[in-house]
């Protein structure tokens, strides 16, 4: 999954998402989430398990990749 990482939203002084939105995908862009770690799990759930994440591009926080894998019981 790409995303954009939290320290991205916070250098960024945006107070919500929509504003983060037109800062990052242009003032068009509805809305945009931050993620990191914990955002990715809780969003995901049990049936998916956290690889490994890394943020990159312009100062270690233009982006972030995170990879999962499905959990072949459901997280069971």
């Amino acid at each position: 999954m790409l995303g954009y990482p939290r320290e991205r939203f916070e250098e960024s002084g945006a107070r919500d998402g929509a504003a983060f939105a037109a800062m990052t995908d242009g003032p068009r862009t509805p809305w945009i989430e931050w993620y990191d770690d914990d955002k990715v799990r809780e969003l995901f759930g049990p049936g998916f398990r956290l690889e490994w994440s890394r943020n990159f591009g312009a100062s270690g926080t233009e982006f972030n990749w995170f990879e999962l894998t499905k959990v072949a019981d459901g997280g069971r």
